[in-house]
């Protein structure tokens, strides 16, 4: 959990040493909102690529990565 102020920009970085894996898309990876009091959701990232946005609405964001819904994490807003 991380706990922000409103206009943080937060930024994911896929750190997986590898984009493909024995020929899956292994280690591509997204992050959106499952509930938020505003959504997101970045395009599938390949090895070190980036998503970056700015949370403005106070509240708490769950988000995941579609391709593997296990990952999750959330980040609340707040003054």
């Amino acid at each position: 959990v991380a706990v922000v102020r409103p206009g943080t920009e937060i930024e994911w970085v896929n750190e997986d040493v590898f984009t493909f894996f024995k020929g899956e898309f292994s280690g591509v990876h997204d992050v959106v909102t499952s509930e938020a009091p505003e959504h997101f959701s970045s395009p599938l990232l390949g090895h070190a690529e980036r998503f970056t946005t700015v949370l403005t609405k106070p509240g708490t964001y769950e988000y995941f990565c579609t391709p593997h819904p296990y990952m999750e994490g959330r980040i609340i807003v707040k003054e």
